[in-house]
This record gives structure tokens, sequence and C-alpha cells, in this order.
């Protein structure tokens, strides 16, 4: 049975299918998920012992608990990956198998960032600015995010109230200096209809009748953000996955070049995938981001 013809009878339940679809993604999936629940673990390592076949920590007491995210990760990503409508979709175009198929999809940027979304329920997350300040803050910036006054968040990750407030200096003036200082901003609502409203049976009608979040800023700020949004949408995908790795998550180019090679990615001409070195790498991101600020009118090419 060619992959075609497995993926459509897997797409319509068939159980022999299905099991041999699930065999061809396992070590993908597998792969992904020590990747992603390394990367993103922050302090459940310390907590619990992770339940990943290769585990990317030893193991805690034996009385520790479990941690659940990696199995979970996997059934997100099984489901992501393997549903009707996603199997449905395989053509087999120029020959492609389905193996190939899956790894071009989990290599790829949204799947990465819809599970982020599923794992961490929001969008705000730490910054390398922040991680790189210390191992406590994270936990500390979450804490300012979440508008909490620097003797609760010491009361709560237990730690001497004068580290914190050192600590929160430190976080505000490395946000400040990479202009991140907005994601410490808390989501305000504003009411867009129900004003003057009142409802004796819910007193909070007001509050709530056709609310929509937004955050404060700065008008050139927000400017400057979308320029680089409307210049973002500009870049071709590869250029967009090279600096989202390397200069957004801080990914070791030795990973991307992987990430790369896995997807028959090249990013130089008459240069294979697998040939492309650190050098290459290097050179093709400060291209790509001098075309972004070019397009976003940030930099000129005089």
């Amino acid at each position: 049975m060619d992959d075609v013809t497995l993926a459509k009878h897997a797409s319509l339940l068939n159980k022999s299918s299905r099991i041999k679809v699930n065999e061809i993604v396992y070590p993908i999936i597998n792969s992904k998920t020590t990747t992603f629940c390394k990367k993103y673990c922050q302090e459940n390592k310390k907590k619990y012992t992770c339940t990943l076949p290769e585990m990317p920590y030893p193991p805690l007491a034996n009385d520790s608990p479990l941690c659940e995210w990696g199995n979970a990760s996997y059934a997100w990503m099984l489901d992501d990956l393997t549903n009707s409508v996603r199997l449905e979709k395989f053509r087999g175009d120029n020959g492609a198998s389905l193996k190939a198929y899956f790894q071009v999809i989990s290599n790829s940027i949204p799947f990465r960032e819809r599970w982020k979304d599923w794992r961490f329920k929001n969008r705000v997350y730490a910054p390398s600015c922040v991680k790189s300040i210390h191992q406590k803050a994270p936990a500390i910036f979450y804490g300012l995010h979440n508008q909490k006054s620097t003797h609760e968040i010491a009361q709560n990750l237990k730690l001497n109230h004068q580290f914190v407030d050192d600590l929160s200096d430190q976080i505000m003036i490395a946000l400040t200096k990479t202009n991140k200082l907005h994601l410490l901003l808390p989501k305000r609502e504003v009411s867009l209809t129900g004003f003057g409203l009142k409802n004796s049976e819910s007193p909070e009608f007001n509050e709530h009748q056709g609310h929509i979040p937004y955050n404060d800023c700065d008008q050139a700020e927000e400017d400057q953000k979308n320029r680089i949004k409307w210049a973002w949408k500009k870049l071709n995908c590869v250029e967009q996955f090279v600096l989202e790795e390397m200069l957004i998550e801080n990914e070791d180019a030795f990973v991307v070049l992987e990430s790369l090679n896995a997807m028959n990615i090249s990013i130089k001409k008459n240069v294979a995938p697998e040939d492309t070195n650190r050098q290459q790498l290097f050179y093709f991101r400060r291209k790509a981001l001098r075309k972004l600020a070019v397009i976003a009118g940030l930099y000129t090419n005089d």
C-alpha cells in the first residue's frame, strides 16, 4: 500500500492503517517531545520525574511525583499530526513520503506555536534577556506580569525579599533596553457596549458586556511594530524560520541546521542541506535580518 492510500485509509479510521501511521510518526513525536519538554521544562525538572522514553533529565527520588507533560504532549502531537483532516490533505506531491510530510509539519514554526499555546494557555513567555539574568528570573517575571508585589512574589517563591527586589530591578532594566517593557503590562479591557445599562441579576454586566482586551503602548513603538509585522510577511518562509529560531528562540545554529536538513531545505545555491555549515547559516541570517530592516524602513541600502 502506498503512502497516499495509507493516509486515506487512516483518515477513515481504518484500524490497521492507523497503526501503521502511528508507527511512522512515533519517532518524530518522540524527538519533538524530548526537544520541546527539555527547552520549556522550566522548574518542572526540579519537582517532578520526567516520564519521556528518552529522559532529558535524571530521575528524582523514587517518591517524587511524575511529570505528565511529556505524555500529554505526545497525545497532542499525535492528534495534530495524524488527525483525519491532516491525513486527507496528504497528496504525496513530487514523490514525498508520509514521513517527510510529518517531518515538515513538525519542524515548522506554526506547529511549535500551536504546541506552546496549548502548553502554556497564554502568549506571554519570559524573553531570553530575562532568562539570562538568573534561573529564578523567569518566575519573578511572571509574578510581575501578573501584577504581584515583590513581597508577594518572594513569599510565593520562598525567596529573600531583597533578592527578589534586586532581580526585579534587573528585569525592568533588561526589558527596557530590549524594548520589551510592554510584556509587564496587564491586559486591560474596554467596554464598547452596555454603557449605562444595569442588570439587577448581574451586577457585573457593565464590566463584561462587549469587552475587548488591549495593551497600552507608545504610538511610535506601535507604528514600528506594525512596520515590522508587515515586513515580516514579505520574507519567505525559510527566512522567517531562520530568524525565528536564531533570534527569537535563541536556538543553537547546529539545531537550526539539523532542522533545515530534516526539511531538505538549502539556504545557499548549489549547496546541499546536509553540506550547509554554520558560517553559511550566520551569513543567511544577516542577509534576512537586513532585508527585514530595509522593508520595514528601519535601514537603507545606501
